[in-house]
């Protein structure tokens, strides 16, 4: 990522509670795989993933490669595609 696309420090506005990234994150860590684990699964930077897990989505291309990523990422944590989905569109 450029500097322009650091992630935000986490006094920034508050997230609603069951975001894309809190959910995957959850899920994450309850099947402990680390950031790195998720990474290389899906061939993105870590620093990717933690923009996904902090719904900071200014990094990427757009909406639709967001939800991209999302379902990717939600797919091999086996989470509930429709409900990433819905918590995204609430963003």
């Amino acid at each position: 990522m450029s500097s322009s696309d650091q992630l935000p420090d986490d006094s920034s506005e508050p997230v609603q509670e069951n975001s894309p990234g809190r959910i995957l994150k959850a899920a994450r860590i309850e099947q402990n795989q680390s950031q790195l684990d998720i990474s290389k699964a899906l061939n993105i930077s870590e620093q990717r993933v933690e923009a996904l897990e902090q719904d900071y989505y200014t990094p990427f291309s757009g909406r639709t490669y967001v939800r991209g990523y999302l379902l990717n990422y939600g797919r091999m944590l086996n989470v509930d595609s429709q409900s990433l989905l819905d918590a995204f569109n609430q963003i």
